[in-house]
């Protein structure tokens, strides 16, 4: 059993944990209201490895096939922390995610075995295409794709079909389990 210590090192900062995610044979990587850690599951230490100080109430966690993690958060969209050495670079004001999707408040991310990004949230379903990812860094060239039979739904899960690469299933609030290509 894990618990907050004070903000002390090898320790969660708080209680509540909003995500749990496989980051590798070994870690488990968990987001909370206040942090990224990274938890050894074999010595049961823990690493902090990004403490939150531009993102309201984060409530999702993803990390692509390139290490890289995105950050889904309730109210102030998206951001991309980029690996840097053996620390994260938290993404900047200019970096926000937010324009352009349909969406502020996050609730799912999954990336497709085609290298797309989807991203679910309050009322909305936005695609990322794996050609458009490179322009991250300049939110004012990512072209995020609104999902048009989606919008308007609450979004809370996204998987792909492991029969059918082309397809996705998404979970809503309210409207059920969608199937999606």
């Amino acid at each position: 059993h894990f618990l907050p210590q004070n903000g002390e090192p090898g320790f969660i900062r708080t209680s509540f944990v909003a995500t749990l995610l496989h980051y590798d044979d070994s870690t488990i990587g968990l987001l909370t209201n206040r942090s990224i850690d990274f938890v050894d599951i074999h010595t049961k230490k823990i690493r902090n490895i990004w403490v939150n100080s531009i993102l309201t109430n984060p409530s999702a966690l993803y990390c692509d096939e390139s290490k890289v993690f995105w950050v889904g958060s309730l109210g102030t969209g998206l951001a991309k922390l980029v690996p840097m050495r053996k620390n994260f670079k938290t993404a900047t004001e200019r970096d926000s995610l937010t324009v352009g999707m349909s969406f502020s408040s996050v609730r799912a991310m999954y990336e497709g075995s085609d290298g797309d990004l989807w991203v679910g949230g309050h009322v909305g379903f936005n695609r990322l295409s794996k050609e458009n990812k490179k322009y991250l860094n300049d939110y004012r060239e990512a072209k995020w794709e609104p999902v048009q039979p989606l919008n308007g739904y609450n979004i809370f899960s996204v998987i792909e079909d492991p029969f059918d690469k082309k397809q996705l299933w998404v979970g809503s609030e309210k409207a059920g389990l969608f199937q999606y290509n």
